[in-house]
């Protein structure tokens, strides 16, 4: 089923583009209402001769018209990918050579008119279809839409996955925490578990609508870092750099410099110090995933009220903070989210 909802997420998206020249010819479809108004006057009927009727909407469209319809429907601006038509028949006179699936066989039919006359069904009726072309795909051509509780147990199952793989990296590459004097733990145990937390950021990206680029590139920019120094132990000022240029994308994404300076200065540094204190608390098993998900449930029922942000994004990242428990809210914790 999760193949399903990333079919209907890249449908969704292919159905905006067309390809010109070759976008022009003219194709006719029959929409699903039309198609049951005929068989029940069919059925009903006994004054409609015997005979072979062909079945279609009234009228033809472009393949750039049923582009920009389907573009409507889905609320998404068209794009049209101006391409030679020189440059496409030599690409597939290449493919027809190299036996690629773009070749001039598979071009011609592309390029070729579907149009169907349905004037004798009509004549037969005696009636106009209920629908036009442009009605009926304006009509049918809503998004799938999967229930949600199915789609966040699908990203659930996901992350658990991801953890798991995860673990065989760390394992092979000694991604590993030994405990020392200062450390709340005995064992040696797993680093970058947390990883899964960013993942889920990436993946609420691009499955809803690519929304809070600025805020995404700024958390994955810290993810990579604090990544990079689990395993490479960077220098402290690198660390900050770009903790300093994530939390300026952050303020960016939501439009807070036009706010005072003082008030920003205040705020990097009470988010930088949040962003570190994490550090110490991971080493206590559940301790980061507990106190992250209360936070998170926190801001899920104020967001019932004020809308500050999109309810899918929290609820995904509180997936991600229960499989991560999961593996780390246990006597002998099996993995830490790092820093």
């Amino acid at each position: 089923m999760f193949i399903a909802f990333l079919l209907d997420w890249v449908l969704e998206t292919a159905s905006s583009i067309s390809i010109i020249p070759y976008s022009a010819f003219l194709i006719i479809k029959l929409s699903v209402e039309n198609l049951c108004f005929i068989i029940k006057e069919l059925v009903e009927r006994n004054d409609i001769p015997s005979g072979v009727y062909n079945v279609a909407d009234d009228d033809a469209l472009s393949t750039n018209e049923l582009v920009s319809l389907l573009s409507l429907a889905l609320n998404k601006s068209p794009r049209l990918l101006h391409v030679p038509a020189k440059l496409i028949s030599f690409a597939a006179r290449i493919g027809a050579v190299f036996k690629l699936p773009l070749n001039t066989e598979r071009l011609s039919k592309l390029s070729e008119n579907y149009v169907v006359n349905n004037q004798k069904i009509k004549q037969a009726l005696k009636k106009k279809l209920p629908l036009t072309s442009r009605e009926g795909i304006e009509k049918q051509s809503g998004p799938i839409k999967m229930p949600d509780y199915l789609i966040y147990i699908l990203f659930a199952v996901l992350f658990l996955l991801l953890e798991l793989v995860y673990f065989h990296v760390a394992d092979r590459y000694n991604i590993i925490d030994h405990p020392n004097e200062r450390s709340s733990h005995s064992e040696v145990t797993v680093r970058g578990g947390g990883g899964i937390f960013p993942t889920a950021a990436i993946l609420f990206f691009v499955f809803f609508h690519f929304q809070y680029p600025w805020f995404l590139l700024g958390l994955l920019s810290i993810a990579l870092i604090s990544f990079l120094d689990d395993v490479l132990t960077l220098n402290n000022k690198i660390r900050l750099a770009v903790h300093l240029f994530s939390v300026g994308l952050l303020f960016y994404q939501w439009g807070l410099y036009d706010t005072p300076w003082y008030w920003l200065i205040l705020g990097a540094v009470f988010v930088i110090g949040t962003i570190n204190a994490y550090n110490f608390m991971d080493g206590i098993n559940g301790l980061t995933g507990l106190y992250s998900l209360a936070i998170i449930l926190s801001l899920t029922i104020l967001n019932s009220s004020l809308h500050f942000i999109d309810n899918d994004f929290l609820i995904i990242i509180s997936l991600s903070l229960l499989v991560f428990l999961f593996f780390n809210f246990r006597k002998r914790a099996r993995c830490f989210a790092g820093d």
